[in-house]
């Protein structure tokens, strides 16, 4: 057939027009070598994967167990399992460990019949990070846990850790907010130049609150002044452009046409830039007096 060059994800790609070899659908394919990269359709391809339990990955086969089958401890976290190394545990009788590795003796990993595998063990194998089926001490849950120097790395379970370390610290330890072992007062500074103030969960302007519980100072001040939460609309505004200035005489509450309108104007405000040049006038002049001081 024909190949034309598409854009595809703002990238140029070669491309062909292909039936699908199950369904018939002509769909647009990228060319690989001059070959069509999938001779199937997405949902043929799921469909055979489902149907047969069996997908490839880096030209391996890989075929899906279930959870009573014998060797599940070779699969991964979805149940799955290399094709070759499950014909080759099958031959043994017995789940091959991390270190043995099968080689197909003509190189084609698709061709995974017995007489074409080999067992190789591997010595260059870590074996202090090899994973062993290991019992908690406390509940007797089996789980997979690495093994450092013949030793498990956790004797128990996550659980039972937690309930463990309940015991041993004590429920103050984890408590959140002002309860906190490290708690700081709950004020911090925004990566805006805004203040946050955390507030308890109980609190009646928890709505406002965002992540973590905390809300903008200055919506706070402005909720507590009015006597009742404000809408994701309100916007409150700083009169005299200062973000850390949340006192109520320095509030305002806007709509956001206006709020928009204000920012504009501080832009190219000639008072916001003599602010700043005082500023800088004043701890010029600091840093004199202290010299002086220091040396007189």
């Amino acid at each position: 057939m024909d190949s034309e060059i598409r854009k595809i994800k703002g990238q140029w790609s070669k491309q062909i027009l292909h039936k699908c070899i199950d369904c018939g659908n002509d769909r647009w394919v990228n060319l690989v070598h001059g070959k069509p990269r999938s001779l199937r359709c997405v949902s043929c391809s799921r469909k055979l994967v489902w149907k047969n339990k069996v997908r490839t990955n880096n030209c391996y086969i890989y075929v899906r167990l279930e959870k009573a089958s014998p060797y599940i401890t070779m699969a991964n976290e979805r149940r799955y399992v290399a094709e070759h190394r499950l014909i080759m545990a099958k031959s043994l009788g017995r789940c091959l460990l991390d270190e043995e590795s099968v080689k197909h003796i003509n190189g084609n990993r698709k061709d995974n019949r017995l007489e074409n595998l080999k067992l190789i063990l591997d010595n260059t194998y870590d074996r202090q990070k090899s994973r062993v089926l290991h019992k908690c001490v406390d509940c007797g849950k089996e789980r997979l846990v690495k093994y450092i120097d013949g030793m498990p790395q956790n004797i128990r379970c996550k659980s039972c850790a937690m309930k463990l370390s309940h015991k041993v610290r004590g429920k103050d330890y984890f408590k959140r907010g002002c309860d906190s072992h490290k708690w700081k007062g709950g004020r911090i500074a925004s990566i805006y130049g805004y203040v946050l103030i955390w507030v308890d969960s109980s609190s009646p302007y928890y709505s406002m609150a965002q992540d973590k519980n905390y809300i903008f100072e200055h919506r706070l001040v402005m909720a507590k002044h009015l006597g009742r939460c404000l809408h994701s609309s309100e916007i409150v505004h700083h009169i005299n452009g200062i973000k850390t200035d949340n006192r109520i005489e320095n509030l305002e509450l806007v709509s956001h046409l206006e709020n928009l309108s204000y920012e504009k104007m501080c832009r190219n405000c000639e008072l916001k830039k003599e602010i700043k040049l005082l500023r800088w006038q004043i701890k010029e002049l600091s840093k004199q007096l202290q010299g002086k001081l220091e040396n007189p």
